[in-house]
C-alpha cells in the first residue's frame, strides 16, 4: 500500500512538474516575443529617421545607414517570425515598407541628390541656357514670360500642384507667340524655340517624376504606420499571454502543494493505523505464551509430579520454539515499522524539499513579474516624454513651414533663410534625441565603440564651453582649468558627449538662476572636471537613482527631458575606467563630477555588462 501511495505521489508530482514547465516555458517565450517586437518598433523609428534625412537633406551615407539598419530590422523580425508565437504577418508588412521607400530612393537619385545632377540639373541647365540668350538680347516681354514660368515652377515645387503644371504649360504658349510677333530672325526664333522646348520637356519630365516621388513617400508611410500598429498589437498581445500563462502556473504550484501535503496526512495516518494492527497481532500470542508458562510454573509449585524428562524436554522445545516464533515476529515487526517510517520520514523530507523550491520559484516569478512591470511603466512614461520631446521641435517645423507658404511671396530671402534655419534646428534637435536614445540603447547592449587617443582636455572644455556660450547666451558660463596634463587618453567624440551633456542640463535646470561653473584639475593619476550649477537641484533621498535608465527626480517636473542623459554620461565614465559622482542640496544647487584616468586602464571599453560582472565579483570577494 505504501509503495503504491509512493508512486502515485511520484507520478503526481513529475506530472505537475511538466505541466509546471511548460506553462514556464511559454510565459518565458511569450515575454521574450513581447520584448522582441518593443525593439522591433524601435529600429523603426530609426529606419523611418534615416529615409527621412535621405530624401529631405540627400545624404548618401543616410541611404547607406538605411539599408544596413533595414537588413538588421528585418533579420530581428525574421527571428520573432520563427517563433511559435508569432501570429502575425509582420516580416511581409516590412518588406513592403521597405520596398516602397527603396523606391522612393530611386526616384530621389533621378530627380539628382545635389543642384547640378539629374533632372533637377538638367532642369537648371535648360534655364540658364535661355536665361543668357534673353540676357543678350534684352527682350522684356519675353524675359516677363519667363519670369512667370519659373514662378510656376517654384510654385510647383512648394505646393505640389497639377493646375501649376497647366498654367507653365499656358506661359510657354504665350512665349511662343509673344516669340512670333518679335522682330527675330527665322535662325534667332529657332534657337529660342529649341531651348523653350527643351526648358519645356526638362520641366515636364522633372514635375511628372516630383509627384511620383510624392505618391512613393505617402504609399511608404502608410505601410509604416500599418508595420507599426501590428508590430504595437503584437507586443501587447505577448505581453498579456505571458501574464495569462503565469497565473496558470501559479495556480498549478499551489494545487500540487496541495495535494502533496494531502497524501502526506493519508500516509501518517495509514501508517498510524497499521502499526495498532501489527501491535495487536503480537500481543495476544504472546500473553497466550506467557498465560502458559505461567500456568505451568504454578502446576510445577503445588506438588504435581514433574512430568517424564521426555515431555520436560518437549514443554521446553515448545516453549523455545513459541519465544523463537515471538522474538522472529517480533523482529519481523520491527523491521515493517522501520521501513514504514523510513519512507514516511523522507516523503515528508522530498515534499519539503519540492514544496521549498516551488515556493521560491514562485517568489521569483513574482519578482520578475514585479521588475517587468515595473520596466513596462518606465518605458511607457519614456514613450510620453519622448513623444512629447519629439512634439515640439515637430510643431516648430509645421509652423514654420506653414508661415513661409503663407508668406512666400512677400518674404524676403533673409527672413526664408531664417526661417529655414529654425526648421533645420528643430530636425538637428530631433536627430539628437534620437541619437542619444540609440547611444544609450548600445551602452546598454555593448555594441558602442570605445576609440582612445591622446588629447588636450582643456581644449575639449573650452570647445564645449564656447559652443554652449553661443547657444545661450543669457548664461554666465565661467570655466577654470588648474594644471591640467598635457594629454589623456580618452575617446574624444565620448568625452564631447559626457560633457555636452552635463553643461546643457546645468542650463536646461537653471533658468531662474544662470550661473554655471566649470572646474578642471589633476589629482593625482586622475583628472576631476566639475560642473555646478545654482537650478532645481536634486532632493537627497533621489541621488542614489538619478543614474537609473529613465529616472527624473521630482524637482524635474515640467522641464523636458527623457530621463536617459546622466544614466547615459555614468556609463560612459565607467567605460573610460572613471567615477560618475553627484550631489545636490534641492533648490539650491547641484554638482557632478567626472573623474576620469590620464591612463586608460587595460579593463576601459569594456561593455556595461562587463564592468557590471567585474564589480560584483570585486563585492563578492571584499
Amino acid at each position: 500500500m505504501a509503495f503504491i501511495s509512493l508512486v502515485g505521489v511520484t507520478a503526481a508530482f513529475q506530472i505537475a512538474g511538466v505541466i509546471g514547465k511548460r506553462l514556464n516555458d511559454q510565459e518565458v517565450g511569450y515575454s521574450e516575443a513581447a520584448n522582441a517586437a518593443r525593439q522591433a518598433e524601435t529600429l523603426l523609428l530609426k529606419l523611418e529617421l534615416s529615409a527621412h534625412h535621405f530624401l529631405t537633406q540627400r545624404e548618401p551615407e543616410a541611404q547607406m545607414k538605411f539599408r544596413s539598419d533595414a537588413l538588421y530590422f528585418k533579420n530581428t523580425l525574421r527571428k520573432l517570425g520563427a517563433s511559435e508565437y508569432d501570429p502575425l504577418h509582420v516580416l511581409d508588412l516590412a518588406e513592403t515598407y521597405i520596398s516602397n521607400m527603396e523606391k522612393a530612393f530611386r526616384t530621389r537619385v533621378r530627380l539628382g541628390l545635389t543642384e547640378d545632377k539629374g533632372l533637377e540639373g538638367e532642369l537648371r541647365e535648360a534655364v540658364h541656357d535661355i536665361e543668357r540668350r534673353l540676357a543678350e538680347h534684352g527682350d522684356v516681354e519675353l524675359t516677363s514670360l519667363m519670369l512667370m514660368m519659373r514662378r510656376h515652377e517654384k510654385d510647383f515645387m512648394m505646393r505640389l500642384r497639377e493646375d501649376y503644371v497647366s498654367q507653365f504649360s499656358d506661359r510657354v504658349t504665350e512665349f511662343r507667340g509673344e516669340l512670333k510677333r518679335a522682330n527675330y530672325s527665322a535662325a534667332e526664333e529657332a534657337v529660342f524655340l529649341d531651348l523653350l522646348k527643351v526648358y519645356r520637356d526638362q520641366f515636364l519630365t522633372w514635375s511628372a517624376t516630383r509627384l511620383e516621388l510624392d505618391a512613393q513617400t505617402s504609399q511608404a508611410q502608410d505601410s509604416l504606420l500599418t508595420l507599426s500598429a501590428e508590430l504595437r498589437r503584437f507586443a501587447e498581445t505577448a505581453q498579456i499571454e505571458a501574464e495569462r500563462f503565469m497565473v496558470s502556473h501559479q495556480t498549478i504550484v499551489r494545487k500540487t502543494a496541495t495535494f502533496l501535503w494531502s497524501i502526506v496526512l493519508l500516509l501518517i495516518a495509514g501508517g498510524m493505523l497499521l502499526s495498532i494492527w501489527i501491535g495487536r497481532s503480537i500481543v495476544g500470542p504472546i500473553a497466550q505464551v506467557a498465560d502458559d508458562m505461567l500456568a505451568l510454573s504454578t502446576k510445577n509449585s503445588t506438588g504435581i509430579p514433574a512430568p517424564e524428562r521426555k515431555n520436560t524436554r518437549n514443554e521446553l522445545e515448545h516453549i523455545r520454539s513459541v519465544l523463537d516464533y515471538f522474538a522472529a515476529n517480533l523482529a519481523e515487526t520491527e523491521r515493517l515499522h522501520n521501513e514504514v517510517l523510513y519512507h514516511r520520514d523522507n516523503l515528508a523530507d522530498e515534499v519539503a524539499k519540492r514544496t521549498a523550491e516551488l515556493e521560491e520559484k514562485k517568489i521569483k516569478l513574482e519578482l520578475a513579474l514585479s521588475q517587468e512591470r515595473e520596466l513596462n511603466e518606465m518605458q511607457n512614461q519614456f514613450v510620453a516624454m519622448v513623444s512629447h520631446e519629439f512634439r515640439t521641435p515637430l510643431t516648430i517645423i509645421d509652423g514654420t513651414a506653414r508661415r513661409i507658404d503663407k508668406t512666400l511671396e512677400r518674404s524676403g530671402p533673409d527672413e526664408i533663410k531664417e526661417r529655414l534655419g529654425r526648421i533645420r534646428a528643430s530636425v538637428t534637435r530631433l536627430s539628437g534625441m534620437v541619437e542619444r536614445t540609440l547611444d544609450a540603447s548600445r551602452v546598454a547592449h555593448g555594441s558602442i565603440e570605445f576609440v582612445p587617443s591622446d588629447i588636450d582636455l582643456s581644449v575639449v572644455l573650452c570647445d564645449i564651453v564656447e559652443r554652449h556660450r553661443e547657444i545661450a547666451p543669457d548664461y554666465n558660463i565661467s570655466i577654470a582649468l588648474d594644471e591640467l596634463p598635457e594629454t589623456i587618453e580618452a575617446d574624444p567624440r565620448l568625452l564631447d558627449h559626457i560633457f555636452s551633456n552635463l553643461v546643457s542640463n546645468a542650463i536646461k535646470y537653471s533658468k531662474d538662476r544662470p550661473d554655471i561653473h566649470v572646474r578642471a584639475g589633476r589629482d593625482d593619476s586622475h583628472v576631476r572636471v566639475s560642473i555646478r550649477d545654482h537650478g532645481v537641484g536634486i532632493p537627497k533621498a533621489e541621488l542614489p537613482n538619478i543614474t537609473n535608465r529613465f529616472f527624473r527626480a521630482s524637482t524635474s517636473k515640467g522641464i523636458a527631458g527623457t530621463g536617459i542623459g546622466l544614466n547615459l554620461v555614468a556609463n560612459l565614465a565607467r567605460m573610460h575606467g572613471g567615477q560618475f559622482l553627484i550631489d545636490s542640496e534641492a533648490g539650491e544647487w547641484t554638482e557632478v563630477t567626472i573623474v576620469l584616468p590620464i591612463k586608460t586602464p587595460k579593463e576601459a571599453g569594456k561593455t556595461l555588462a562587463a564592468i557590471e560582472a567585474t564589480e560584483e565579483s570585486h563585492d563578492r570577494a571584499a
